[in-house]
């Protein structure tokens, strides 16, 4: 007997056992989570989102498993209906605890309830009305009513990678090195469960194009996935969230500033004569407010100049000063016996992977490309 097979035994098969597991995991993790000291709103919502998981592993049991959805069955469609509610408010909470987890707050609105009215809406319309047509696909109201949660959950995944996104910009608006705040797992988190919803909205509609192997595996592989992914959450969560470096939602230079005025062709002058003599880009560690300190101005002023007339975030606006010094050094025959680990750390960089992926974009040709062809021009 194949594994595929031993996951479609009646009664109690594999494919339960993993919906169990994955249920206890993620039940037992957000007990734990409620139990830690650190009481903060992306903490409860965190704990939330992987008990949704939980529950939503369990409603997968009660509703597949031959005794539990017979006794389901006797109390109607609604009780199914009801369950599915917890597919809706996976990916809300997912998006809520991002925004909140890297830019510090959490807001309640109406808007928050646009997934309950939806389930709501969808519960209604296609309990009071089963159109035959969709029989097809998803042979009972239940299997429609929690595809649409999915769908609801993958448009809020889909907004939450845009979150990542914004909070990568404002990043770069404020640090001028941001491999040291890695935040590679909310990457990974976010689009775990963002490819697990979308395979449980595809799932309905690929049965009866696909041979009955492909069938098991689209059926299982996001229950599989799942189970690794709240692993994933919980360790990774509790490593590095709290090394997060919050930021404001909007662009710095958005903010109400003083009225200093407007910045003349001298100031401007001044401010790249400063940064090059004192040269203030080599600290690694310089962030917006050191360097507006250092130059006697206010973060923002500072960074309403960088974006309004040198046309850069604060990220590039450092980067391109080491950059450019790089290049002068990779050049000098004063720095040839110089390694080009050397050179980068001499010029405010940390990381190999980093300079080596920004010189690429910023001169065409690695470093050591870039030592070799000037040194043939030189001779």
């Amino acid at each position: 007997m194949t594994i595929l097979e031993t996951l479609n035994q009646p009664i109690f098969n594999l494919y339960d056992f993993i919906l169990w597991m994955t249920a206890l995991q993620g039940l037992i993790f957000a007990m734990l989570l409620q139990f830690r000291c650190e009481k903060s709103a992306s903490h409860h919502l965190l704990s939330l989102f992987v008990a949704s998981v939980g529950v939503g592993q369990l409603v997968f049991f009660a509703s597949y498993n031959p005794y539990l959805a017979g006794i389901l069955g006797h109390l109607g469609q609604w009780s199914f209906a009801v369950l599915a509610l917890v597919f809706y408010l996976q990916g809300p909470l997912l998006f809520h605890y991002l925004r909140t987890l890297t830019f510090g707050h959490y807001r309640h609105r109406r808007v928050n309830w646009i997934p309950v009215g939806v389930w709501l809406a969808v519960s209604a319309v296609f309990l009071l009305y089963w159109p035959p047509l969709l029989e097809r696909f998803f042979w009972r109201p239940f299997v429609l009513i929690g595809t649409v949660g999915f769908v609801v959950s993958t448009v809020y995944g889909m907004a939450s990678i845009g979150v990542i996104r914004r909070y990568s910009q404002r990043l770069e608006d404020r640090f001028c090195t941001i491999e040291s705040l890695d935040f590679l797992w909310l990457r990974v988190f976010t689009w775990g469960f963002l490819s697990i919803w979308i395979m449980e909205v595809i799932a309905p509609f690929s049965y009866h194009l696909v041979p009955w192997f492909v069938q098991q595996v689209i059926s299982h592989l996001p229950s599989v996935v799942e189970m690794l992914m709240v692993s994933f959450v919980i360790v990774a969560g509790l490593m590095n969230a709290r090394r997060l470096e919050r930021v404001s939602e909007e662009p710095v230079w958005d903010e109400p500033r003083p009225d200093t005025g407007q910045p003349t062709g001298e100031m401007l002058r001044q401010l790249d004569k400063t940064m090059r003599e004192r040269m203030l880009y080599a600290q690694p560690r310089m962030n917006i407010e050191r360097l507006a300190d250092e130059l006697d101005m206010m973060p923002r002023q500072l960074s309403h100049v960088i974006n309004h007339y040198f046309h850069k975030n604060y990220f590039e606006f450092i980067n391109d000063y080491r950059l450019e010094q790089a290049c002068v050094r990779l050049r000098s025959p004063g720095w040839a016996d110089k390694s080009v680990q050397q050179i980068y750390e001499s010029v405010g960089f940390r990381s190999k992977s980093s300079f080596f992926t920004l010189f690429r974009k910023y001169a065409g040709m690695t470093p050591n490309q870039y030592r070799e062809q000037s040194q043939k021009v030189t001779k």
